[in-house]
């Protein structure tokens, strides 16, 4: 049961969420894994976003992906879980994500390239240099 510690990162401009684990590493197994974040430090203050709006406080970052349960906050909003059904080859794969708070009336997120910024750095292109995408990789 990964746990992936979510802190603000003051050196960016406009200020960032970073994580402890990236990516997060999850081996086969037939029963569903948790993987859960817990806000720490300076983001302790803040609150996962509600998880359905706009803007939610999980959000893939492409498609969709099949193997994950939809994620849950904890009643304070400081944690949110979610469950991969990661059990066979069929599930491999690299997950990139989103995560986002609110502080102090302010939002806040990771940093993440979009589906067509992520193509063009792989294949050679400027792309979006200096980011960092989220992501649960099914091994």
């Amino acid at each position: 049961m990964p746990i992936v510690n979510v802190t603000l990162d003051q050196t960016t401009n406009p200020w960032t969420l970073q994580v402890d684990t990236n990516p997060i590493d999850i081996p086969p197994n037939a029963n569903p894994q948790s993987i859960h974040w817990h806000l720490v430090g300076i983001a302790r203050g803040g609150k996962f976003k509600s998880l359905t709006g706009a803007e939610p406080g999980f959000e893939w970052n492409g498609p969709s992906p099949l193997p994950f349960d939809d994620p849950t906050l904890s009643p304070k909003k400081i944690a949110l879980t979610i469950k991969d059904n990661h059990t066979n080859a069929a599930s491999k794969g690299e997950w990139p994500y989103i995560l986002r708070i609110v502080l102090n009336g302010t939002t806040y997120r990771t940093s993440a390239l979009t589906v067509k910024a992520r193509a063009a750095k792989t294949k050679g292109g400027m792309g979006i240099l200096g980011t960092q995408n989220p992501t649960i990789k099914n091994n």
